[in-house]
């Protein structure tokens, strides 16, 4: 099964500016906090920190929505996808009960990837790359725009998102219990100090 395209366990928030109460943050940490957002949850919530989550989410998500439209597969390469399936799943290596084997791979963003078993792609000459190599030119075209429209989507992940309204929190509006997904989307909406979290020397007593 395909998992979450971003990865919360190796990804990091990219470093964001307050300007007129606008958030500056690129594309992928509006998906990353979002993903975070939606984990929020525990026991005795305040509810201005409540009502600031659901906030942030619902500007999150109009953003999400607007990258999902980019990455939308379009129907002609959607008839190449199901036509590459069906030729894999023809040469594909068989189990006991005549079902095509798959091993699970670790793709782009954190994915996990189930492809088929063909010990016949190591074969230029096989017939089932001869017959994919056709399937690919009958739907060049179509491979071509999906290239082209991944690349851009790539792009647009790393550019800054417009017209964030997101709301701060601070923190000791933050519940206890939050794991750590959650815990990291919430972070970026404390007003915390960082530089208060240090350790301050104690001066010395002034001499009467």
């Amino acid at each position: 099964m395909e998992k979450s395209l971003i990865s919360l366990e190796f990804c990091t928030f990219t470093l964001y500016i307050f300007i007129n109460k606008s958030i500056i943050m690129k594309n992928i940490d509006c998906l990353i906090c979002l993903q975070g957002l939606r984990e929020v949850n525990a026991p005795n919530m305040e509810p201005k920190f409540n009502m600031r989550v659901s906030h942030n989410i619902r500007q999150l998500e109009e953003v999400s929505t607007d990258l999902e439209k980019a990455r939308e597969i379009s129907d002609e390469f959607k008839t190449y996808n199901d036509e590459r399936i069906a030729l894999n799943t023809k040469h594909a290596e068989k189990d006991d009960a005549g079902n095509p084997k798959k091993v699970v791979v670790a793709g782009p963003g954190g994915q996990e990837i189930e492809n088929f078993i063909i010990k016949a792609v190591a074969d230029p000459k096989s017939p089932y790359n001869k017959e994919m190599d056709r399937l690919k030119e009958k739907h060049k075209a179509a491979i071509d725009a999906r290239d082209a429209q991944v690349e851009k989507y790539t792009t647009l992940l790393d550019e800054e998102a417009e017209g964030l309204k997101l709301l701060k929190v601070d923190e000791d509006m933050i519940p206890k219990g939050l794991n750590r997904n959650a815990s990291n989307a919430v972070y970026f909406m404390t007003k915390i100090d960082l530089d208060d979290e240090e350790e301050t020397p104690a001066k010395p007593d002034k001499k009467k």
